[in-house]
């Protein structure tokens, strides 16, 4: 792991008394379990921020959102449902970078993990400084200058000196600039550029008509402007509708199309675009999108005018890629489209056609998963436990964070002592924090050690470290 921000955790070392996979039994054996992984990756061990939910970010497979206490919370890939994501912790602006989830910190730098590899747990500081805003696969810099992502490096776009707004990637990146005009260059390959109203060489180009801008969105094929009024301006190519225009390019090769406004949208508050759609987040909290609706299977699957989303309330951000989520009131957060590897937050790998909240980010703190299951512990301190190969935590009182030791689910409570299944485990210090059996108490690593002697389980303490 490279340097990372301050409030970035470090790893912890521990003692581990047998192998934690294959525990062997010996006449007189300690063993231990620590369940859940201290840094770059969604920690079940630590409690999920209570704070409300000012942004979302999507990547493939994944999504995270950050919260007003500034803390990250992240869902996908291993992790089913919301679990803290403390690596990115003190972030001021989270977003989906290639293929992985970067952090924008208050002292301008950035941070991300998974950009090479979106299973990656390293956290690393990336080669840039003094940044203001994340846009897609760029970065804009305090003094208007831009770089994007590409080919697992920073490339700085040449002749951008005013830029008050960027968003794109690979095939296409756009800027605005102070004086409300709007250009565009390919960071990449140029494959999209005429479709973009670039020049062939993908060098910087200004797109005419396109003025008073104060925001831009870029597409796989089409880009869209959020003027000061509140109106929308597309150009490019619509085969799916993308432009909102009313009408769809049927054959290819797809024409392009000058910058026009979307009729029906007058009061847009943010934009965002995926591959072959727009949707703006509407001064009233609605939602519209046109183009390619890609998560409603066999069902209007493309829209050449902006629709509303239905069953979306009060939504002030939004964030898409193959999956879509938005946050409304509070910490309420909804999903939809593909949820490959849990990117829904809801603990299915299937499509949803329309949002559907995500249970972990309303009235749940932590989550921790076992090995066919999860549990959850909700405000009130209960335990809720869904799933198979786990033990119920029957005769719990109420606990304030959860871990897990052998398969059962443990707690710590607001007196610092650690629970079992059906039991208070005793004799075991005050303690602040605890990860599957073991706790922390006035500096010290305690373990509550499994012994098998003689065929019988008995328990005894163990001081792992200082």
């Amino acid at each position: 792991m490279g340097d990372a921000p301050a409030n970035t955790p470090r790893p912890v070392r521990v003692t581990l008394l047998e192998s934690r996979n294959r525990p062997c039994y010996h006449e007189r054996v300690r063993w231990l379990v620590i369940v859940g992984v201290l840094g770059g990756v969604a920690n079940a061990n630590t409690a999920v921020s209570t704070a409300d939910v000012t942004q979302v970010a999507t990547v493939y497979g994944r999504t995270c959102v950050l919260h007003a206490d500034r803390k990250v919370s992240c869902w996908g890939e291993s992790t089913p449902v919301p679990a803290a994501y403390p690596a990115l912790d003190g972030a001021v602006e989270i977003g989906g970078i290639a293929m992985g989830v970067c952090g924008r910190f208050e002292n301008g730098g950035v941070a991300c993990s998974g950009l090479k590899d979106r299973t990656s747990a390293a956290v690393e500081k990336q080669p840039l400084a003094d940044v203001v805003q994340l846009g897609g696969d760029c970065a804009r810099m305090k003094d208007g200058s831009v770089a994007c992502y590409v080919e697992d490096r920073w490339r700085g776009a040449k002749g951008i000196t005013d830029a008050t707004f960027v968003d794109g990637g690979t095939y296409g990146a756009c800027v605005v600039h102070a004086d409300g005009t709007v250009s565009c260059w390919t960071p990449g390959r140029p494959d999209n550029a005429e479709l973009l109203g670039i020049a062939k060489d993908g060098a910087l180009t200004k797109i005419a008509a396109v003025k008073n801008a104060i925001g831009v969105s870029v597409g796989m094929f089409h880009a869209c402007a959020r003027e000061t009024s509140g109106h929308v301006t597309c150009w490019g190519a619509n085969h799916d509708g993308q432009l909102g225009r009313g009408s769809f390019d049927e054959r290819a090769p797809y024409p392009f199309h000058a910058p026009a406004r979307v009729k029906g949208v007058a009061d847009a508050v943010a934009l965002v675009s995926s591959a072959g759609n727009t949707c703006a987040v509407r001064k009233n909290g609605t939602l519209s999108c046109w183009g390619s609706l890609h998560w409603q299977r066999g069902k209007q699957e493309r829209v050449a005018r902006p629709v509303a989303i239905a069953g979306l309330r009060a939504v002030r951000a939004f964030a898409q890629s193959d999956h879509a989520c938005a946050v409304g009131k509070g910490r309420d957060v909804s999903c939809w489209g593909a949820g490959r590897s849990g990117a829904l937050g809801i603990g299915i790998d299937g499509t949803l056609e329309a949002p559907r909240d995500v249970p972990g980010l309303t009235d749940v703190v932590q989550t921790h998963a076992l090995t066919l299951g999860t549990c959850a512990l909700r405000k009130n301190g209960s335990i809720k436990c869904f799933g198979s190969g786990f033990d119920w935590p029957r005769g719990f009182p109420a606990v304030r964070a959860i871990s897990s030791f052998q398969d059962n689910v443990t707690g710590l409570d607001a007196q610092g002592r650690l629970w079992f299944p059906g039991k208070r485990v005793q004799p075991l210090p005050k303690a602040t924090s605890h990860s599957g059996a073991c706790v922390i108490a006035k500096g010290k690593v305690v373990c509550r050690a499994a012994i098998m002697y003689q065929g019988a389980r008995t328990w005894e303490i163990e001081q792992v470290s200082d």
